[in-house]
């Protein structure tokens, strides 16, 4: 109870541009949750762009406002995912900030990767993680051995 009252103390005490930029994190991520178990992922991946050709070069974001939304976004995607009452994975968390980037006119990549099991005959770990241009928007870090298998821009 008390730390509950602690964080809400601690929110209260937020700018209001950071309050509502967390809101709007929680809100996308209950989104992304409930897209991606009413919808066919197909769907999803239509709204996370398109897949690039294997040569394209990553994104770059060159302005500072946009650097410094795309920081922010990262910021509010961490903190909404650890207050949430449900568990925000790394593909809950990915749609969301894809989503929340769009709305600000900053592109973002999103990679989905798989790296073997761990034990012999385990299945593989998927993973979901966004950049945008050298901004660490979400899913960082990304373990060594994951292989991106899908991209959309």
């Amino acid at each position: 109870m008390i730390a509950s009252w602690s964080r809400l103390q601690t929110f209260a005490r937020m700018a209001p541009g950071r309050r509502a930029l967390v809101l709007e994190a929680m809100a996308m991520l209950g989104l992304a949750r409930a897209w991606l178990i009413l919808s066919p992922f197909r769907n999803v991946a239509r709204t996370l762009g398109s897949p690039p050709p294997t040569d394209a070069p990553q994104l770059q974001l060159e302005s500072g406002p946009r650097l410094a939304a795309a920081r922010d976004i990262r910021w509010a995607i961490a903190l909404a995912a650890s207050r949430v009452p449900f568990r925000a994975v790394c593909l809950q968390q990915a749609v969301a900030a894809k989503l929340m980037l769009r709305r600000r006119g900053i592109p973002a990549t999103v990679r989905f990767g798989l790296a073997p099991g761990t034990a012999p005959g385990a299945l593989p770990r998927a993973h979901a993680w966004v950049s945008a241009g050298k901004v660490k928007v979400a899913g960082f870090p990304v373990e060594p051995a994951m292989v991106v298998v899908a991209r959309f821009d």
